[in-house]
């Protein structure tokens, strides 16, 4: 694949059998996306929205808005460091829950 240059796993499928073939793939790709995102930004405006105790719509689009705009600033970079800083979030939770 690295040879070929190409970019999606959906790439070479395409390229052996035809565009709708292609097109075929992409739909339940973008269909898990799109479900995964939602399932995502639920989890997240429900966490504010109790932690905040304001409405969920409120919070979901306050979410939204904040990782939209980090990312947009920092890129991939910032994404990395927040990964960075919830792993060590994680397993102390992970540790007080499991000996406390």
């Amino acid at each position: 694949m690295r040879e070929r240059k190409y970019i999606t796993v959906i790439d070479p499928l395409q390229e052996r059998y035809g565009s709708v073939m292609g097109i075929i793939l992409l739909i339940p790709q973008v269909i898990g996306d799109i479900l995964y995102i939602a399932t995502i930004l639920l989890a997240l405006g429900s966490t504010v929205s109790v932690i905040l105790g304001v409405g969920l719509i409120p919070s979901i689009i306050g979410s939204v808005a904040i990782v939209v705009v980090y990312t947009f600033f920092g890129g991939l970079t910032s994404v990395v460091w927040t990964d960075l800083v919830q792993l060590p979030c994680i397993l102390i939770g992970l540790v007080s829950i499991t000996y406390i």
